[in-house]
């Protein structure tokens, strides 16, 4: 007997947590479906849109490069190797200017290596005058 006065409060409070589970736990239903649904829908049209422009401008990209032509032009700005080099023959540096020609000193020999191959005969003749260049820091007068 007292197996079923605990086996009635035990069934009772099961069918309650059935129930409560089974409701939802006192929530209202889930309507964001819908809400959803209307966000899935407006992002695909947000999509399609952007889709379009992106059509749109990649048309107009080509239609300038055909009428630019197909060949581009490369232009050869900065100094010529043999300016290159007779500046580094003619550049002096001092306590007072060392970071500023250190740092012209190596845009001088990066834009020399930049020039490639076409830079070797000019670099070779420079080479055969057997001229000495210090890039010593030389004392300034004070």
């Amino acid at each position: 007997m007292k197996n079923n006065s605990l086996l009635k409060p035990l069934t009772q409070a099961a069918a309650v947590a059935l129930v409560v589970v089974a409701v939802g736990c006192g929530q209202s239903p889930n309507t964001g479906d819908a809400a959803d649904a209307a966000k899935i829908e407006s992002l695909a049209k947000d999509k399609e849109s952007l889709r379009a422009k992106l059509e749109s401008a990649q048309k107009r990209i080509d239609l300038l490069q055909s009428e630019r032509g197909s060949t581009t032009t490369v232009v050869n700005a900065g100094l010529s190797v043999p300016d290159i080099l007779d500046e580094l023959v003619e550049i002096k540096m001092t306590s007072a200017n060392k970071s500023a020609v250190q740092r012209r000193i190596n845009y001088l020999l990066e834009s020399l290596v930049e020039q490639g191959d076409d830079s070797v005969p000019h670099i070779r003749e420079f080479l055969n005058k057997m001229e000495d260049v210090e890039f010593a820091v030389q004392r300034s007068e004070e």
